[in-house]
């Protein structure tokens, strides 16, 4: 496939023209890192387990997608309530969507399109490109800066979540008698 004389392929030297756009690729990639740090605060929390001890076991699977299949399943089963399985199954349902909007970005070969009287950024979908389809995406700020917005969130709901979770854990159980009683590990 022949391009045409008005745009610019590369690696980097492309994203270089356009700092800005870059930047919120940068902290959308950054901020999934937290949203799987939160995921695996979830887990500890969940397993009642430090997270010395769960952190290495999540991180050594090299994959997104493949921690979320350890930690998803886990969560899940874990859940005490009703309204715990339902808040995790949610989360984890919208840490899928997320991950495959942070790939679109990581996973693109980014192109700078002069075909109208201003430069475009555009992403190829890395995934699509292999399989013989070239689909352009134009990369523009408001649709990045809604991303981040969402993953920000996603990041927040968690984090709300296991230290929620957390808490609630810890409270002390009522006696037949209606005081408290110390809590007790599960």
């Amino acid at each position: 496939m022949k391009r045409p004389k008005n745009e610019t392929i590369g690696w980097g030297s492309v994203l270089a023209g356009f700092p800005e756009e870059a930047l919120w690729i940068a902290q959308i990639i950054e901020e999934w890192n937290v949203v799987e740090f939160e995921l695996a605060h979830l887990l500890s929390n969940m397993l009642a387990a430090p997270a010395p001890i769960v952190f290495p076991m999540i991180f050594a699977i090299n994959n997104n997608r493949g921690r979320l299949d350890v930690i998803e399943p886990a969560v899940t089963r874990l859940a005490k309530t009703p309204e715990e399985k339902v808040e995790v199954t949610g989360l984890m349902l919208e840490a899928r969507s997320v991950l495959n909007v942070r790939n679109g970005y990581t996973h693109a070969i980014y192109i700078c399109s002069t075909t109208s009287k201003r430069k475009q950024l555009q992403a190829v979908n890395l995934k699509n490109f292999h399989k013989g389809k070239e689909s352009r995406i134009p990369v523009k700020l408001g649709q990045l800066r809604k991303d981040l917005i969402r993953i920000t969130k996603l990041a927040d709901d968690i984090r709300f979540t296991w230290m929620g979770i957390a808490l609630q854990r810890q409270q002390p159980k009522p006696t037949a008698s209606g005081e408290s009683s110390p809590p007790v590990s599960d």
